[in-house]
């Protein structure tokens, strides 16, 4: 049997390599009808807080944002959406 470490590893490779795994995984959350595009994930910290260089939704302006986030993996994606 894997364990929650492998699976969560296994969970990042996915996101990361599998654009149609990302677009689905992405589709079945809040933001379903998005095409995302990988941008970013770990797997080996529970609890992380980390600054993103990302698109202000209003402007398109690059900016500096802090994201916080407890789960299994940690991935970020561009939504072409915006």
């Amino acid at each position: 049997m894997l364990t929650e470490k492998a699976l969560d590893q296994a969970l990042e490779v996915a996101l990361r390599k599998d654009e149609n795994f990302l677009k689905w995984f992405v589709n079945k959350a809040k933001f379903k009808g998005i095409n995302p595009e990988y941008a970013w994930s770990r797997s080996d910290h529970p609890w992380c807080r980390v600054k993103l260089c990302l698109p202000n939704r209003k402007t398109g302006e690059p900016e500096i944002v802090e994201r916080e986030g407890e789960t299994i993996a940690f991935a970020w994606c561009w939504a072409n959406a915006w």
